[in-house]
């Protein structure tokens, strides 16, 4: 074999190892891209948004925080005889027993007027007892995620009072004052076009007494 053949064998072995190279250190690169953005995507779907649990403590009122739909959207099935189980809850007259999954024993509330005047706990009265915290979304705006569509008569009337209140502080245009607004204006150009309201010319009184030409 000439010295010509050796060295175009040698210069084709380089390419193909320079081929080879490259293309393991592309797939690398791209494998390592990949294997990220999937674990990114696996913490966002397993990563989830709480709210603060609700607070049950004396001068609460139940109706106002829909304490029953609360406690279904959370989970807890609701039992004829006394809670057993974390996860039950009872209501009978002004008591409400609840087995919350972090007690060893259900809590007792004795409510007033729709108010919780009373905690209890294995008898004893307590300041408050907090529920679980409701899942508000996953960790991504992507669809797929966590959500968990309700009707309006099912949000809570705090809730719903809230967002009310922000729109009503929005600087955008709402429909009671536009309408408001419209309405002052109609009635600017009633005034306007009354025949009271026109402006008659104020006679001169000079041109009055001047004599006529004969």
């Amino acid at each position: 074999m000439t010295p010509r053949i050796r060295r175009g064998l040698l210069v084709v072995g380089l390419g193909l190892l320079g081929v080879v190279v490259l293309a393991l250190t592309a797939l690398a690169v791209y494998s390592s891209v990949e294997l990220a953005r999937f674990a990114r995507a696996e913490t966002r779907r397993a990563t989830f948004i709480y709210g603060a649990g609700q607070s049950l403590a004396p001068g609460v009122h139940v109706g106002l925080i829909d304490l029953s739909t609360m406690l279904a959207r959370l989970g807890y099935t609701e039992t004829r005889s006394a809670p057993a189980a974390p996860g039950q809850f009872r209501r009978a007259g002004g008591t409400w027993d609840i087995f919350l999954r972090e007690e060893r024993a259900p809590i007792r509330i004795e409510v007033r007027d729709d108010r919780i005047r009373r905690v209890l706990r294995d008898g004893r009265d307590v300041d408050a007892a907090v529920l679980e915290g409701e899942v508000l979304t996953g960790g991504s705006d992507q669809r797929g995620e966590d959500h968990r569509p309700i009707r309006l008569a099912d949000a809570p009337k705090v809730l719903v009072d809230a967002i009310v209140a922000t729109e009503d502080r929005h600087p955008r245009a709402r429909p009671r004052g536009v309408g408001q607004s419209a309405g002052a204006a109609s009635g600017r150009g009633r005034e306007h076009d009354h025949p009271a309201a026109r402006e008659e010319p104020t006679p001169d009184p000079a041109a009055e007494h001047e004599p006529e030409a004969p």
